[in-house]
């Protein structure tokens, strides 16, 4: 039984290796015109440390850093204050869409943030996922999740936000699904 875990997980290991390079290997003039396609191409390309999952349900989650300056701010923006803490939760349904695509922005002036994103399949609940880092003002973590099976997305991400050595941090929060 110990054998088949160590396989599986090196075998996970070698297909979610093989899919980063295949993508980082695509540059963000090569890649498709569609906003979601460049969206994942620049997350690849500008936050090296970015993390790529591959669910058991054909679900890709990526993960990363980017500047909230860059061209890739195109859907609904709240702007709120977590003192200390904030948790926002949105459900991702299968007949809206076969990507969610989430961010957290930093707006405030002085103080970091903690953000933590995490997706959870609906259909494959072993494979959640989750990234947390820490947030400079100006900077924003995104989560990009896509079917590949050719099916709507069904899940829930969810965005937590603590203020970093401060009593509050303000920020930014959107999430869109679409297909």
């Amino acid at each position: 039984m110990k054998m088949r875990k160590s396989t599986s997980k090196i075998l996970s290991l070698v297909l979610v290796l093989s899919f980063v390079f295949s993508l980082s290997a695509v540059t963000a003039s090569a890649a498709d015109t569609n906003e979601q396609d460049e969206l994942v191409t620049f997350i690849l390309e500008y936050d090296k440390s970015c993390e790529v999952y591959e669910l058991s349900d054909g679900t890709t989650v990526v993960f990363g850093v980017i500047p909230a300056a860059s061209t890739y701010a195109g859907y609904d923006i709240e702007k709120a204050t977590a003192r200390p803490t904030a948790t926002h939760t949105y459900t991702c349904s299968a007949n809206l869409g076969d990507e969610c695509r989430g961010a957290i922005e930093n707006i405030d002036e002085e103080n970091s943030m903690t953000a933590t994103m995490e997706y959870d399949a609906t259909s494959a609940p072993e494979d959640n996922v989750s990234s947390t880092r820490t947030i400079v003002p100006g900077d924003r973590l995104v989560m990009v999740a896509k079917s590949t099976s050719g099916n709507g997305l069904a899940g829930i991400m969810t965005a937590t936000i603590t203020a970093e050595k401060a009593s509050s941090v303000i920020y930014s929060y959107s999430v869109d699904q679409h297909w």
